[in-house]
């Protein structure tokens, strides 16, 4: 395997080197050839070939080692590489890389490197690295990276990243990351992570986090989700981030700058339309409740911390529960119902036993708030528990009423 990879590396540098010469010699000479067309051309290296000047054409183009030519409208075969000064039109396969240093109508195949210096109208396959330099209708797809200068429409697929300058449409799919500089619209998959630069319409979907620029009209679905504008559009994550938000959050934890959509999770966080409470209450289940309660508009979010299992006069239980629910009248007396999930812990933290089971309990409140000032409100209400003990079956659990009242600050 390394024999492998030194051995393509090395016929890279060379191809690279001679390259660099053809160049240099072909600024200074005057071509004492006219361009000429071979139905049938052969190279070994070029210039040991039939043709003599990169201007020549071919129908069938085959080389040993490197060959180079002006353009190929048919088959450019090479087991070594092959560069086309002027274009392909046709199918070109090469073990090491294929050049269509202008345009590709066709299609390229390389072991390592395919590259296209203009516009491609077909497909590239390579083992590592496709290039188009500047527009592409049609696919890429590599081991390693596919890379696009300006605008592509179809597909990219590779197993490290994909890159777009400026313009995506279409399909885009790796294990590394998925970057388009301006806009986009289509499909994002990616293990690592998405960018587009500005503004992107469809669905961005991550193992870690997936960041517009701008304006989001789709969906974010990731760990981390950053969307400066969306509407009618969604991010379903752990953490959520918006500028403005005119849709949907799920998350852990879901931040914005202005809401006008509904964010669904335990930390919900608007600049502009939240506020942030303490709120502290009494219940005959968890006998001691502390915790925050966000406000977004009319939604609302609770995490507590309670201790004293009330249920079954347990003083050194500790309990962890979540709320989430909506005001549904606000003024001096408010009303409000929410659902939450509580984890008791009555023994040791996090450890469970037979002799003293921990507890699941299913949540279900109505409450009244009356503002005592404008920074302190009573809150009092009823509701429905369901408790089931971690080691039996969720099934086998029971329903207690449950009764609560305390105060909110600030």
């Amino acid at each position: 395997m390394k024999t492998a990879i030194i051995i393509a590396f090395l016929s890279l540098s060379l191809l690279f080197i001679s390259n660099l010469q053809l160049s240099a010699q072909e600024e200074e000479e005057k071509p004492s050839f006219s361009p000429r067309h071979y139905p049938v051309n052969l190279s070994l290296w070029y210039p040991v070939s039939i043709n003599r000047t990169k201007h020549d054409s071919a129908n069938l183009n085959f080389t040993l080692l490197y060959g180079r030519m002006g353009t190929v409208k048919g088959l450019d075969l090479a087991i070594g590489a092959s560069a086309l000064t002027g274009g392909l039109k046709g199918l070109q396969i090469t073990g090491l890389s294929g050049v269509s240093g202008d345009s590709t109508s066709g299609v390229q195949v390389s072991g390592l490197v395919s590259v296209t210096g203009d516009y491609l109208k077909g497909a590239q396959v390579s083992g590592l690295i496709n290039i188009t330099g500047e527009t592409g209708q049609g696919f890429q797809i590599a081991g390693g990276m596919n890379i696009t200068g300006n605008y592509l429409q179809g597909l990219q697929a590779s197993g490290l990243f994909n890159i777009v300058g400026e313009r995506f449409k279409g399909f885009q799919a790796t294990g590394g990351f998925n970057i388009v500089g301006e806009s986009c619209v289509g499909f994002q998959a990616a293990g690592l992570f998405n960018i587009v630069g500005e503004n992107f319409k469809g669905l961005q979907a991550s193992g870690l986090f997936n960041i517009v620029g701008d304006n989001l009209t789709g969906a974010q679905i990731g760990v981390f989700n950053i969307a400066p504008y969306f509407s009618n559009a969604a991010q379903i994550g752990i953490i959520n981030v918006s500028a403005e938000m005119r849709g949907f959050q799920l998350g852990i934890v879901n931040w914005n700058g202005e809401t006008q959509g509904i964010p669904v999770g335990l930390v919900n966080v608007s600049k502009k339309d939240g506020n942030i409470r303490w709120i502290n209450w009494g219940s005959n289940l968890s006998g001691i409740n502390s915790g925050v309660k966000f406000e977004v508009g009319m939604i609302y979010s609770i995490v507590a911390l309670g201790y004293w299992n009330f249920q079954e006069d347990k003083g050194s239980a500790l309990s962890y529960a979540g709320y989430y629910g909506m005001t549904v009248y606000q003024e001096s007396v408010s009303i409000g119902v929410d659902v939450g999930y509580m984890y008791m812990d009555n023994k040791k933290i996090f450890k469970n036993s037979p002799e003293a089971p921990n507890q699941h309990i299913l949540i279900g409140r109505a409450h009244v708030s009356y503002d005592l000032s404008s920074s302190v409100s009573l809150i009092g209400g009823a509701g429905l528990s369901y408790i089931a003990d971690s080691h039996r079956s969720f099934g086998d659990g029971k329903f207690r009423p449950l009764f609560f009242v305390g105060l909110e600050a600030f």
